[in-house]
């Protein structure tokens, strides 16, 4: 069985691949398989990233918030316009995304279909399955390298994260506004906060979320019954646990690159396209296919380089994070008190100038950072 493609998993990269294939004029009429080893899809994960005007995936979004507040000592609210801060759950995109998959005859979406080989030849690679031998002139892997996990050098911190969402007897939350960081809850010697979502005035996401360089288990259900009594005084007889997700987001500044080679790129988590400072990969995913879609229409090799100027920043940014974790929220308070939200959201996006970069650069004190700079010249 021979391809055009072969995306070697169904996650939000790997379905947001195959979906611009689908509907791209230049691309529509290739074949394309979608390999994915669960019979079903995660659908208990929530995505959010922010972005002006109604954006690809308007029709799906379930909520969205032009306000934001990011909590120390005091509260800061921010008004992110012409931002707007979108949510949309994952089993709504899935059937979004397949609903429209199946409508195309030229995309198959296979499951049980765990990969065990890569054998790239000069035209063409064979992609051995536990059931089949599949070829396609080029393949998408979304799956984490072995080498990653074992490699020593790259700087390495986690981002552990688990939500609950809640639902309230009694109407206590303001839908109007979501809270990015609330640093009012910590755990000790890590940089730690609250991430809150409502959706409804008796309903919200709430995520405690830690970075540490090691993986390890954590009771984030008391954080949170924690942070319902301090900040809203609800005991558990006054709401309900309807859902709950959790994961761990590497950021690190290891080479996804070098794992791509002509005919196989590596996408998604696996090919570096989750912002290293932040763990957004969304909408950055949106980013990285459509240079893949202009690199296929100018029939250019898909040498995607993520490593840029703001790889050199998110990795100064992470390397100070691991050598003095337990200040971070003091680096992200200079950063959210003294810079305007919607300003930091465009630089997060990779869309400001040197001297932009340099204005938010200066909000904080450059000692530790030139430090840092100058250890990686003589390392």
């Amino acid at each position: 069985m021979v391809y055009d493609f072969i995306i070697i998993g169904a996650g939000a990269s790997g379905l947001q691949l195959a979906l611009r294939f689908c509907e791209d004029d230049f691309l529509k009429e290739k074949t394309v398989l979608v390999l994915e080893k669960d019979i079903s899809l995660n659908n208990n994960k929530t995505w959010c990233f922010w972005e002006e005007g109604k954006g690809n995936w308007g029709d799906i979004v379930s909520k969205q918030w032009n306000r934001t507040k990011v909590k120390f000592e005091d509260e800061v609210e921010s008004d992110i316009s012409p931002y707007a801060y979108k949510m949309i759950k994952s089993k709504v995109f899935n059937d979004y995304a397949l609903k429209k998959l199946e409508l195309n005859p030229n995309i198959k979406v296979c499951y049980r279909e765990t990969v065990s080989k890569l054998n790239e030849l000069k035209d063409m690679v064979e992609v051995y399955t536990s059931n089949n031998l599949y070829k396609a002139t080029q393949v998408f892997d979304s799956r984490i390298p072995n080498q990653y996990f074992k490699d020593t050098k790259s700087l390495k911190l986690h981002q552990h994260f688990k939500g609950f969402t809640v639902q309230t007897h009694e109407n206590v939350f303001d839908d109007s506004i979501f809270t990015l960081m609330d640093f009012s809850v910590k755990e000790k010697d890590t940089s730690s906060f609250m991430y809150v979502l409502p959706t409804s005035r008796n309903t919200a996401l709430l995520e405690f979320t830690f970075f540490t360089p090691t993986v390890f288990d954590f009771n984030y259900f008391k954080k949170t019954e924690e942070y319902l009594w301090n900040n809203f005084s609800l005991k558990p007889i006054d709401y309900d646990i309807s859902d709950s997700e959790e994961g761990v987001i590497p950021m690190t500044n290891y080479n996804f690159n070098k794992h791509s080679t002509k005919r196989i790129l590596k996408i998604g988590l696996a090919g570096g396209w989750a912002r290293p400072s932040t763990g957004y990969s969304f909408k950055n995913s949106e980013r990285f296919i459509d240079e893949i879609v202009l690199l296929f229409k100018q029939g250019k090799p898909l040498d995607l380089m993520v490593s840029d100027k703001f790889t050199f920043y998110d990795s100064l940014f992470i390397e100070r994070l691991i050598n003095d974790n337990k200040k971070g929220d003091e680096l992200f308070k200079v950063l959210y008190t003294k810079n305007d939200l919607s300003f930091i959201l465009k630089f997060l996006d990779g869309k400001t100038s040197i001297l932009n970069d340099l204005k938010i650069m200066s909000s904080f004190n450059p000692y530790p950072f030139v430090k840092l700079i100058f250890r990686k010249i003589l390392r």
